[in-house]
């Protein structure tokens, strides 16, 4: 597993918002998802990849390993610190946003 883990943590006053934004951050996600820590407000990015016998480990894997994380934090992070600093942004735009510009992308 490798985590991308963000430097800020939520105050204990915004971990519901922070949740709530990380839960519809990860509907639909396909590689990783978003770990939130409600003890102490961490928030991280977690990718898995299955290593054995069968599979080697490539310079792909690993690459992808180390910067989907990376990408992930950036992607949702602007918007994520915006909803941990601010209780008028609303969450549901600030989701909304973020898609909207990866539907672009891609």
């Amino acid at each position: 597993m490798v985590y991308g883990i963000l430097n800020s943590k939520a105050s204990e006053s915004k971990r519901a918002r922070v949740a709530e934004y990380l839960h519809r951050a990860n509907y639909g996600l396909n590689i990783g998802n978003f770990e939130f820590d409600y003890d102490d407000g961490e928030v991280r990015y977690k990718v898995y990849t299955e290593c054995n016998n069968n599979k080697l480990i490539n310079e792909d894997i690993i690459q992808s390993s180390i910067f989907i994380p990376i990408m992930m934090m950036d992607l949702y992070g602007k918007n994520l610190l915006k909803v941990m600093l601010n209780d008028d942004v609303s969450i549901e735009k600030a989701i909304e946003e973020v898609e909207e510009v990866e539907e672009v992308e891609e």
